[in-house]
């Protein structure tokens, strides 16, 4: 079980649904990578399929093939990167990676598709700041070859943390990953 830890600025009934739903993606996928990716604070829906920003004005969404969305380094509070056991079986050990998101031109994004740098990899990103904010989202891209899949996911806190909104992901399946 891979676990995504708490910080200060967390809350851990959040961080602990995060990580109920980020292993069952892995248990659904088995990848031999994993990118998890904390970011601050909340990131709404547009994020998914976001490849670029073109003369500072023209947002770029691609279905084709997925991009790393263009989030500011300065957003990134941290990311932690898995590799699966040699023997596959035995779970994924805590590695170094050089950092997903880096300064570079929005547009540069756009040459680098997913698929072409990863063959197995899960990625998953999810805001922080829950304790001082009652909301925030989670985002996963997962890639198998030239198989790529896409879900969005937004929680809002009342008492609970309550899923808010989806997208490209039912509420059913991802319930379904809280059970995994």
């Amino acid at each position: 079980m891979i676990e995504i830890i708490a910080t200060e600025d967390d809350d851990p009934k959040f961080v602990e649904l995060a990580s109920r739903i980020l292993n069952g993606a892995v248990n659904s996928s088995t990848p031999a990578e994993i990118y998890i990716v904390r970011i601050d604070g909340w990131f709404d829906h547009k994020w998914e399929f976001f490849a670029a920003v073109i003369g500072l004005q023209l947002g770029v969404w691609r279905w084709d093939s997925l991009r790393l969305p263009p989030f500011n380094p300065n957003r990134v509070k941290e990311q932690r990167y898995f590799r699966l056991n040699e023997q596959g079986n035995s779970g994924y050990s805590l590695q170094d990676a050089p950092a997903l998101h880096i300064n570079q031109s929005s547009s540069d994004n756009l040459k680098k598709r997913l698929n072409d740098i990863v063959d197995s990899a899960l990625f998953f990103w999810y805001g922080s700041g829950t304790n001082k904010f009652d909301r925030s989202s989670m985002m996963v891209y997962s890639i198998q070859g030239q198989q790529e899949s896409a879900w969005y996911a937004s929680f809002l806190k009342n008492i609970e943390w309550k899923v808010n909104k989806t997208k490209g992901i039912s509420r059913r399946e991802l319930e379904g990953l809280l059970n995994l």
